[in-house]
């Protein structure tokens, strides 16, 4: 088998465009998004990477890029700047204070520590991921082509299994127990009990102190500056709608302000929390 009981993680950099930038970075991920899409396939470290200009609520644009891969950080950034060194250049050459040929201390110095990611295949690396999709194609490509024959039927189950094997076994294909590291049951979901007892009191009590503090300060915002609201016709927000299914599995990126106040902030960060607990003990077998 490939590389069993993987660990994944989750790597994002978000680094200030440079005033005058923003529009030539957003004209170069557009004209490369197709090669950039065909080589980070070549990266066997990446399940998931994504570009996204966005503006800040100064006003100000940043580039962030948002990447989930295996193992450790340093040979993630050394496989994406040999897979797509070039763009990359180009890319954060339009941020502020990037140096030609210097992405990992870049990298490294514009990182943002997630607080919770997604994992849908926790403990199986990228290559064992590939692997079990070949392996189910060519079992379901040979059951096919048997119950086409009319020989599927009369084959015994045991029959089956061990022609089956050897089909995969022709195919260069390996099959049997991967060792994924997985929490134990019923004890890891057991734990998270007193977890979440004490964030919901803790959340209760932030919940209160928002109510008393941060409302009455966001009604007074909102009568000086009345929030804009957009139409579910916008035509930027269909063509965003009708571009993204390009695959059978969409990638999620979404950037919104925080609301200012540091007790909504947090209640921010231990909601996120209690989610990555969770997300570790129990939520672990592709469950969003």
């Amino acid at each position: 088998m490939a590389s069993p009981c993987v660990r994944q993680h989750a790597l994002t950099v978000v680094a200030p465009v440079r005033d005058g930038e923003r529009a030539n970075l957003v004209r170069l991920l557009e004209q490369e998004q197709a090669a950039i899409v065909r080589d980070l396939a070549r990266v066997r470290t990446m399940h998931f990477g994504r570009f996204v200009v966005f503006d800040r609520a100064g006003g100000d644009a940043a580039l962030a890029f948002e990447s989930n891969y295996d193992g450790d950080p340093q040979t993630h950034l050394q496989q994406l700047v040999h897979a797509i060194g070039p763009s990359l250049e180009r890319f954060f050459g339009c941020c502020e204070g990037y140096v030609r040929g210097s992405l990992p201390a870049y990298a490294a110095e514009h990182a943002v520590a997630p607080l919770t990611y997604y994992v849908s295949h926790g403990g199986l690396s990228r290559d064992q991921i590939l692997h079990d999709r070949e392996v189910r194609q060519a079992i379901e490509g040979w059951l096919d082509e048997r119950d086409a024959a009319g020989e599927l039927a009369r084959m015994p189950p045991r029959d089956v299994a061990v022609r089956l094997q050897k089909h995969l076994s022709k195919l260069g294909l390996k099959v049997g127990p991967v060792e994924r590291g997985l929490p134990k049951q019923p004890w890891a979901w057991i734990g998270l009990l007193p977890i979440l007892v004490g964030v919901l009191v803790v959340e209760a009590g932030l919940a209160l102190a928002a109510l008393l503090v941060d409302e009455p300060a966001d009604q007074r915002e909102a009568e000086v500056s009345p929030p804009i609201i957009k139409s579910d016709n916008d035509p930027a927000i269909n063509a965003l709608s009708d571009a993204e299914d390009r695959h059978p599995q969409n990638g999620l990126t979404h950037v919104v302000p925080v609301k200012p106040g540091v007790v909504r902030r947090a209640a921010l960060r231990l909601a996120l929390y209690f989610v990555e607990q969770a997300h570790r003990r129990l939520y672990f077998t592709g469950t969003l």
